[in-house]
């Protein structure tokens, strides 16, 4: 995201979207620090999907529960 934000010049991000691919034992210890620099992006929403876990998806209901939304098979978004 921040490279992202780099090269586009845009520095305003309205929605993290994506699956984080945090869903196995093994990334349980960098849970925390990928929300971490997930919330200091400071996006309006943060949408994960499957593939984030939900162990991590429950962290970011608890952490910023004012910017999950969440996301199930055959979600449409629509930003204005």
């Amino acid at each position: 995201m921040r490279y992202a934000k780099k090269i586009t010049g845009t520095y305003n991000i309205y929605a993290i979207i994506g699956g984080f691919h945090l869903s196995e034992k093994i990334y349980e210890d960098i849970i925390d620090p990928t929300l971490d620099e997930l919330v200091k992006l400071d996006a309006r929403f943060i949408v994960p999907c499957h593939c984030t876990g939900w162990k991590a998806t429950n962290k970011i209901i608890q952490s910023v529960p004012n910017i999950f939304i969440q996301s199930n098979v055959g979600s449409k978004f629509l930003f204005f």
